[in-house]
């Protein structure tokens, strides 16, 4: 008997053996049995299979979220206060908050709620953790000085709260999974109090509210939008009273960073306050 031809073997092989793999991208390998014909395929189009009406089981489903997670806590709470008081009452609330075994209080805000102009420090400090109220100590009354030189007030056309809501240890700068935690809630008390110009105090709120590492003596007077999850409002960075402190030197760029807001007040007509 003759042995089989060699050329017949190797074709045959090479076809059958790639079979599987064409069929994956819809080819249909022909094997031929002749040695003088080549191994050749064809593309047979593939049929998309019926599917029954969509059933509400059938439809992908996107994560669950864990609503454990004190971030998931954070921002269920948030959204669901539809006034500034029922904010005050979900941060108080809010027991996920590492910062709230050290502080005495929460601190909110302070000023006139119909202003449109939206004051945002970086956390509160000793004096602030005691009167639960935002920028009452050295620096908050340097700050107040500040802008009663261009005519702005607390009391009349100023809003004030922080990113952060309890006082860290030590007056230390928030880290990050604090300023995660305060996030859905500084973003929610933005969107509730609707202010027209939101002023940015210090290093940390401007990183916050603008999503920059850009260092505050870069950013400070100077307008720029906030991120999105402060809806893009027009944010003006200003350098941290407690800097100018610390610094007295900044005094002159500070007054400049001064003048150039109030310029923007008046543009906009900000000192008015909203009627509702």
């Amino acid at each position: 008997m003759a042995a089989p031809d060699a050329a017949l073997i190797d074709r045959e092989a090479l076809a059958f053996s790639l079979t599987d793999w064409w069929a994956g991208v819809g080819v249909v390998a022909e094997a031929h049995t002749s040695p003088a014909a080549p191994v050749s395929a064809r593309v047979v189009p593939r049929e998309t299979p019926r599917r029954g009406p969509a059933s509400p089981d059938a439809a992908p489903r996107p994560a669950r979220l864990d609503p454990s997670s004190p971030l998931e806590q954070a921002r269920m709470l948030a959204a669901k206060a539809d006034s500034l008081e029922d904010l005050r009452a979900a941060l108080e609330g809010f027991t996920a908050m590492p910062l709230r075994a050290t502080a005495r209080r929460m601190v909110f805000a302070d000023g006139n709620p119909l202003a449109r102009i939206l004051v945002v420090g970086e956390g509160p400090g000793r004096e602030e953790d005691e009167l639960g109220l935002p920028f009452v100590g050295p620096s908050g009354r340097l700050l107040d000085k500040m802008f009663a030189a261009i005519g702005l007030t607390r009391a009349e056309n100023l809003y004030i709260t922080n990113v952060v809501n309890w006082r860290p240890p030590g007056n230390r700068n928030p880290d990050t999974q604090e300023l995660m935690l305060s996030r859905p809630f500084i973003a929610r008390h933005v969107e509730l109090h609707r202010p027209e110009l939101v002023l940015a105090v210090g290093a940390i709120a401007a990183s916050a509210l603008l999503g920059t590492e850009e260092g505050i003596t870069r950013l400070a007077g100077k307008l720029s939008p906030t991120v999105a999850d402060f809806g893009g409002r027009p944010c003006f960075a200003l350098l941290h009273p407690a800097y100018v402190l610390r610094r007295p030197q900044e005094k002159a760029a500070c007054w400049k960073h001064m003048k150039a807001l109030r310029a923007e007040v008046d543009a906009r007509g900000l000192a008015r306050v909203r009627t509702s």
